[in-house]
């Protein structure tokens, strides 16, 4: 099990820029060489902007809630006889709901608005891993599709148009995504590890692109090794 705290990141779109979430994700391996996984994470986002930059009015605060759900399988293998590379391949399927809450000025009238989707999501992720002693260092690039669906606002269609999402709806994105993480593992702990790991996102689409990179630190909890270090 893996748990990440509040993660921060920016891409230099907006004034202010602040992020807190974390994410919780398990894996079983099955057999010598099958492992199936599952993951649920959180994004809570507050964005402030002028009209000079992303937003059709006079000041506008921006709050996102981004939660969704992964399942998948995948297969393992050892590529040398020490065990100290491995070779994996996983892929799965998730859901999610974003919801934006847009407040703020207008000239001298308050407006609201909000945008609600709930996208459906595939993904592909090939990846390496190279472990020494109480180091393991991995890399992955993983391939994120997402199909957005049942997306409900109150925007205008030309304040849609303004910020880019008048043809969301129904749209599929591809996100490509380069992963590197790194753990370190406590030899007298053997069922605990510290984990950084660091993403970055080669999305190139025009209207929607992602943010370029995020980071991102937790522990990894092994409970089977516990009741190993009991007996």
């Amino acid at each position: 099990m893996y748990i990440s705290g509040g993660s921060h990141s920016g891409d230099g779109s907006n004034d202010t820029n602040k992020v807190r979430g974390a994410d919780v994700m398990g894996a079983y391996a099955i057999t010598n060489h099958i492992a199936v996984t599952g993951s649920y994470h959180y994004r809570n986002e507050r964005n402030y902007y002028l009209p000079y930059r992303s937003s059709p009015f006079d000041t506008s605060l921006v709050n996102y809630k981004r939660r969704m759900w992964e399942l998948g399988i995948g297969y393992f293998a050892s590529l040398n006889k020490r065990n100290t590379i491995t070779a994996n391949i996983y892929m799965g399927a998730g859901s999610a709901t974003y919801n934006i809450k847009d407040e703020g000025t207008n000239g001298s009238a308050k407006y609201s608005r909000y945008h609600n989707s709930k996208p459906f999501k595939l993904y592909f992720q090939p990846g390496v891993n190279f472990m020494t002693g109480s180091v393991r260092f991995g890399t992955a690039l993983r391939l994120n599709i997402l199909t957005y669906k049942n997306v409900m606002t109150n925007y205008s269609n030309e304040e849609l148009a303004y910020i880019h999402l008048d043809e969301l709806n129904n749209k599929t994105l591809l996100f490509p995504e380069f992963v590197l993480t790194t753990a370190y593992r406590f030899p007298k702990y053997p069922w605990i590890a510290l984990e950084g790991q660091v993403s970055v996102n080669f999305n190139d689409d025009r209207y929607y692109r992602s943010r370029t990179m995020n980071a991102s630190a937790g522990l990894i909890f092994k409970p089977f090794n516990i009741l190993n270090s009991k007996k």
